[in-house]
């Protein structure tokens, strides 16, 4: 066997070949892209020219589900590796672990034989480290026993094992082959693959190309570790070519010094624009990149952002894909692992189809806060029948179904929602991988449990996606870079952890353990191989060599100063690098000199900011804003007159902001249908005590008929706060009905059509009103009419034509000069609409302030009411409780109330959205759309 030794890679490769012929086969390590159309990888030459079986070095999925079946087995809560048996990434590690170690010549009995043999070399005060390390090594022997005992239980054959196998099957072989191979781009082989290699050596004429410069050993320690252990099992003829490292041949070297990750990617795609306008073309350009799945991102954004074509192949965590996220979220709400709220969240997806109002039927359903499961019943059960939601709701019925049965197949039908049959979807694949191969463990388990477990699985596996063309500029690994040798190269992140790498020490055998264990094995076994960490360790200058020489013309070195928010240091091995250019690149300064692309024609000269105009252009839009022809909730006109934009936002776009956790209107509603019920009961209430208890026996069973949508504690909550509120009501009640003189009349009087779209206070109780009059009409100065419609809480008559408008409060309650000058609408549309609709003599407006445990009424000016509405001794200060207004201050209320009504209505035609900011934007649901809010 010829081993040819020189460098750089391209020199090596054509001196090579000068010797053998242009017929000779190339063959490398698997790599992304192949650099030669007559070059094949590694596995493809063993299959196609060996006739070795294809699937040859494959690990599959089941290899660990017979781990985990064997660590099962054979580990116990107390062993040494107990406290993990039941993780993945454990059982994965032992797989890889296990596989590597027998190609290397390693066995269970070896591995045993050699923890008994390096146990003897410690001294009698080191019991508990000896005791230690043989429990350790018995423990790997006996789990890699179990482990092959559960391959040949499942018809599965061990990996490392195989590969024994086909070295045996080459030795067989007595017939030649008429090939020259040549293998170039190898560092390092396992003791496997040497066997086969002695064996092909016998059979075909083998060369190999290892990197060597005996002016620089230390870079190229390696090819001399490679080489040793070739002449000690081949008989090898090494050829020494002349290398080729003039400063004429050397690229020119320019080193980027930005400020961010970000902003370092971005450098490189304008300087890829750059080197496309001098004549480069986008195919001669390489990036290399030691991570590629941290900046992956980064690149595709900016190279899709500056029109660049490549082509990359990156390895990224299975958790990493949006999509199987979104599969795995789908199996926890299916699970009921969730609620319906977060069912309704995932069911907005785009690729559902659903528009708003499919959207506005699913939001209805109640209680949200339900087990997700229970949701998606009640959902399929009210709108099996309804187009889109039903057939959406019944294929989610059933997958739920199929997942109790058949975890495989309900998990195959979930993934078809998000892609099309016979679509390549690799994370998919790897996701359906994954479920068959532990289908057995998944099947066996309740479902809730089986999606954590399938979810820990994923933690730990990872898909290979392509990204890009498969034309333009190569993103590559730094491995084996110099293979696909480029015009333009850059290699981006050059920092001190990333180039050069700390490599971690295997968790299993350190490289104490493994020092120890080939020199205790080797005269038992002279093929056994056990790389340390350190030997791997000094491949990183042979690594960064590599990446620099793959550039012929110009090389790039980039670096950010920051990385994870903190300092980064760039690595000691630019300073290695004689000659190079350096370029420092600031946040501030970074402005494009020249506009390369659309995208830095809008960075290249600033625009100034102009609010714009809050206006609507749409004249559909317009339309709907102006139409005045239909009816105003009193909720509605309160709210024009509070804000155009959030009446905007809330009427006219009926824009609907979800509810989260427990809010002050919730506990208003429990206190208002409560309140409800219990006055239509009994409206004269004779024991304050026995009405409380009632009123809470109806609290409770509103909540058990109709939950909110809060959680358990959230509830509590409520009850209380409510039970407090009620408790107050139902003892100043029966005082207030032997003061006045009042009985209840009217409860949630309704005029108007008012309905839960149109009006807030609607929603609070079923409509329960003995009858609804027509809606409010006022005329205008200008003619025209608006109609009005509302609900009253509550209205108390006397037999004397006395009547008392209530609207309970939770919050503050208006003063006199709101009332006065019709600051407030509310309490004057009711006392409006009451006093034209009735027989009215005398009319007192309350608001029943339910916090504060007092009614504060607005009395007109007459000695007998003002005595007859007195304030109680136990209600505090009389002019807080009864404030008293003229006839003239009433009537001038109602006439100022038609003033605002013209002026709210003609803004409105005029179509005016500007915001008023003020204190009410602290509580509005649009503050964030809106630019004048004061938060």
């Amino acid at each position: 066997m010829k081993v040819y030794l020189g460098c750089p890679q391209h020199a090596l490769v054509n001196g090579a070949l000068g010797d053998l012929g242009d017929s000779c086969l190339l063959v490398a390590p698997k790599t992304p892209v192949y650099f030669r159309s007559d070059a094949v990888d590694w596995n493809t030459f063993l299959t196609k020219y060996c006739l070795l079986p294809a699937s040859l070095g494959t690990l599959s999925e089941r290899l660990v589900f017979a781990m985990a079946r064997a660590c099962e087995r054979v580990l116990k809560r107390e062993s040494y590796f107990g406290k993990v048996r039941h993780m993945p990434r454990f059982h994965q590690q032992l797989v890889h672990q296990f596989v590597r170690w027998g190609m290397d010549a390693l066995t269970p009995d070896l591995l045993e034989e050699g923890g008994r043999l390096t146990a003897t070399r410690f001294d009698d005060t080191e019991t508990d480290l000896r005791e230690e390390w043989l429990h350790k090594t018995e423990e790997l022997a006996a789990l890699w026993r179990a482990w092959r005992v559960e391959l040949h239980r499942l018809q599965l054959v061990d990996p490392a094992e195989q590969w024994w196998q086909a070295a045996a099957a080459l030795r067989e072989l007595s017939s030649p082959a008429p090939l020259k191979v040549l293998l170039i781009g190898f560092t390092d082989f396992t003791a496997v693959e040497l066997e086969i290699l002695k064996a092909l050596d016998a059979r075909m004429q083998l060369a190999l190309a290892l990197l060597y410069d005996s002016a620089n050993p230390e870079r190229f320690a390696p090819s001399q570790r490679l080489l040793a252990r070739l002449q000690q099992q081949i008989c090898v003829e090494t050829v020494t070519l002349a290398s080729d490292e003039s400063a004429s041949s050397a690229p020119q070297t320019i080193v980027f010094s930005t400020p961010n990750p970000l902003t370092e990617v971005e450098s490189v795609a304008r300087e890829i624009l750059s080197l496309h306008r001098e004549g480069v073309p986008f195919s001669s350009i390489r990036v290399l990149v030691r991570q590629p799945a941290g900046l992956i991102e980064y690149l595709d954004t900016f190279f899709t952002r500056y029109g660049i074509p490549y082509t990359a192949e990156v390895s990224l965590p299975l958790l990493r894909s949006r999509t199987v996220q979104s599969v795995l979220e789908g199996l926890r709400l299916l699970a009921g692992m969730r609620t319906g709220a977060e069912f309704l969240a995932w069911l907005a997806q785009p690729r559902f189809g659903l528009d708003a109002n499919a959207m506005r039927l699913l939001h209805a359903l109640r209680p949200q806060n339900a087990p997700s499961d229970r949701w998606l019943v009640n959902a399929h059960t009210r709108h099996a029948h309804t187009a889109t939601v039903g057939e959406i709701l019944q294929k989610l019925v059933a997958l739920r179904e199929t997942l109790r049965t058949d975890f495989y197949s309900g998990l195959e039908g979930l993934t078809l929602l998000f892609h099309e049959a016979g679509v390549p979807a690799p994370d998919f694949e790897k996701l359906l991988e994954l479920a068959q191969a532990h289908a057995e463990t998944l099947q066996a388990m309740p479902l809730p449990q089986a999606v954590e477990w399938l979810e820990r699985l994923c933690t730990g596996a990872d898909y290979t996606r392509a990204y890009g063309s498969r034309e333009g500029v190569l993103v590559l690994p730094m491995e084996h870079a110099d293979l696909m040798r480029g015009e333009v190269v850059f290699v981006l992140q050059v920092l001190e952890g990333v180039v050069p790498r700390r490599h971690p020490d295997d968790p299993f055998l350190r490289e104490e353990e493994r020092l120890a264990l080939r020199e205790a094995l080797l005269p038992l076994e002279p093929r056994l191989y056990l790389p340390t960490r350190s030997e791997y360790q000094t491949g990183e200058p042979m690594l960064f060599y590599r990446a620099c020489a793959a550039a012929s013309q110009r090389l790039y070195l980039t670096y950010p100063r920051t990385q994870n928010d903190s300092e980064a240091l760039p690595s000691f091995y630019l300073q290695q690098i004689p000659h190079a250019e350096t370029r420092l690149y600031r946040v501030e300064q970074f402005t494009p000199e020249a506009p390369l692309h659309p995208y830095d024609r809008l960075l290249q000269s600033g625009l100034e900011y102009a609010e714009p105009t809050p206006i609507l252009r749409s004249q559909q839009h317009r339309q709907r804003v102006a139409n005045v022809d239909r009816e105003f909730s009193v909720s509605e006109l309160e709210t024009l007159a509070r804000c155009p934009f959030q009446h905007l936002c809330r009427y006219i776009l009926k824009v609907r902001p979800p509810r989260r956790g427990l809010q002050l209107t919730d506990i208003g509603t429990a206190v208002h249908r409560t309140l409800y019920r219990a006055l239509r009961e009994e409206r004269t209430p004779a024991d304050p005590q026995a009405w409380a208890e009632r009123m809470q026996a109806i609290l409770q069973e509103l909540l058990n008929d109709d939950p909110f949508d809060l959680t358990h504690w959230q509830l509590q909550v409520l009850e209380a706060y409510a039970t407090r509120l009620l408790t107050l009501f139902a003892q100043r009640e029966p005082r207030y009905q032997q003061q006045f003189q009042l009985r209840p009349a009217k409860l949630e009087w309704a005029f108007g059509t008012a309905t839960a779209e149109s009006d807030d206070e609607y929603e609070r109780v079923a409509s329960g009103a003995s009858d609804s009059p027509q809606p409010a009409r006022y005329r205008l100065r200008n003619g025209l009419e608006i109609r009005i419609c509302g609900v009253i809480d509550r209205i108390d008559w006397s037999q004397d034509g006395v009547a008392m408008v209530i609207d309970y409060k939770l919050g503050a309650t208006p003063s006199k000069p709101d009332l006065v000058e019709a600051r407030t609408l509310q309490g004057l549309l009711y006392a409006d609409v009451v006093r034209r609709a009735r027989n009215v003599q005398h009319l007192v407006l309350a608001y029943d302030h339910l916090t504060a445990g007092r009614r504060v009424r607005f009395v007109p000016y007459e000695q007998t009411l003002i005595q007859r509405f007195r304030a109680g001794e136990w209600e505090g200060s009389p002019r807080d409780c009864v404030i008293p207004m003229t006839e003239r201050e009433w009537q001038g209320a109602f006439q100022k109330l038609r003033t605002e009504l013209e002026f709210l209505i003609g803004r409105l035609q005029q179509v005016g959205i500007t915001p008023t900011p003020g204190t009410h934007c602290k509580t509005c649901a649009y503050a964030d759309l809106c630019r004048q809010a004061q938060k």
